[in-house]
């Protein structure tokens, strides 16, 4: 979905068994207080189930709100994420389960990124990750100064795995 105002996406159950390459949920170019809550998501190839670019980015500040959802990925084929933030601003990510099955070096649960300095008052809170195999981590930052300015908040979250990285 793109160039929208304040979409929701609730309630919805999607089993993704062997999708490749493709975004369960994706939002484009989107503005103003909308939602993505209350989602269970299965992936099993190698999608990326949440991905979000340009949320925001026209000056908007009523906050949009990732909430309540529960995604699960088992790719053990290729490195992806659960969940892509891009050049994006305003935007609320708390009370997720996150589990991801595999052993891949580079994959993320989380992936947050900041394309030519957008990515702002991103907030991370109370979400669960889980995750499996040593060269796996539940979230990661890229781009200018993203990890390292109060931009992002990263506070009362339940990490079950070995490591968090920052690059």
């Amino acid at each position: 979905m793109s160039y929208c105002w304040a979409p929701k996406i609730r309630y919805n159950t999607i089993n993704a068994v062997t999708a490749s390459f493709y975004q369960m949920i994706s939002l484009t170019n989107v503005s103003g207080p909308g939602e993505i809550s209350y989602n269970s998501i299965t992936n099993g190839g190698t999608s990326t189930p949440i991905a979000l670019a340009l949320i925001n980015n026209y000056g908007e500040t009523a906050p949009f709100n990732v909430y309540n959802n529960f995604i699960i990925s088992t790719s053990t084929s290729s490195t992806y994420y659960q969940m892509s933030v891009t050049s994006s601003s305003y935007l609320n990510i708390y009370h997720n389960s996150f589990r991801y099955t595999t052993t891949l070096t580079g994959n993320r649960a989380l992936f947050v990124t900041n394309n030519n300095g957008f990515s702002s008052n991103v907030r991370i809170v109370n979400n669960i990750f889980q995750t499996t195999g040593a060269n796996v981590s539940c979230i990661g930052f890229s781009g200018t100064n993203l990890a390292t300015t109060k931009s992002i908040l990263l506070s009362a979250t339940t990490i079950i795995t070995t490591k968090v990285l920052v690059q």
